[in-house]
């Protein structure tokens, strides 16, 4: 049985279009692990056109959510399970932190949410949902389980970020930027109320090797 993964950002209008970055990143650990995987963007426009153009439908479905997005995001969820129920649909991002067993309250379409950086907790969702495996335990992970919701230890951040491949490039072709983002740290040494960061990263910063952002910037060009 085939296992194909998708994640996806939304935006309001093709005029928001451009790179992001946790998608991108989680996409290419994915495939590191031998997962068939691709990310993109899309607005609310063409939703419907996305979901109807799979030969087979994803597994599983990974979206980034942000507090200006959860409409769209909560509209897409819906569409997703009226095409395929069995998909399995996971939400990610900065803003997710402590709003998890809210989410899964609000959202009924959501199956899961994932805290913390992305890439490993979502290889092992993806690895336990193709050994049809519990989620018990599956650090990182909030997850509907009936009527319950149960809420997993968060897995530890990533410390060594020079360890991850560099994210693949798939540029949507409403892209209008002329530039590419490079994630050069994770994390803050601030703890600002207004900002959820520190919660994201923990009161610290991860830094990459100077020399693999400096790779990185050589494969780009």
């Amino acid at each position: 049985m085939s296992f194909f993964i998708s994640l996806f950002s939304i935006v309001d209008t093709p005029d928001d279009v451009r790179e992001y970055m946790g998608i991108s990143y989680i996409k290419t650990y994915l495939k590191s692990k031998g997962l068939d995987c691709n990310a993109r963007v899309i607005c609310k426009e063409e939703m419907d056109e996305v979901l109807r153009s799979y030969e087979d439908f994803p597994k599983l479905i990974g979206i980034s959510i942000y507090c200006n997005t959860l409409e769209l995001v909560k509209l897409f969820c819906e569409k997703i399970k009226k095409f395929s129920p069995d998909c399995h649909i996971v939400l990610g991002g900065a803003h997710v932190m402590e709003y998890e067993v809210d989410i899964l309250s609000r959202m009924k379409h959501v199956d899961s949410v994932c805290t913390g950086d992305g890439e490993e907790t979502i290889w092992e969702l993806a690895d336990r949902l193709i050994h049809q495996k519990s989620l018990l335990n599956c650090k990182g992970i909030t997850f509907r389980d009936g009527d319950k919701i149960i809420q997993n230890e968060r897995r530890p951040d990533i410390k060594n970020l020079d360890l991850l491949p560099h994210p693949e490039r798939e540029r949507n072709p409403k892209n209008k930027k002329r530039y590419f983002y490079i994630t050069g740290s994770r994390g803050c040494l601030g703890q600002c109320s207004f900002c959820g960061e520190h919660k994201t990263g923990g009161c610290g910063v991860r830094l990459r090797d100077p020399v693999d952002i400096v790779n990185e910037m050589e494969e780009l060009w």
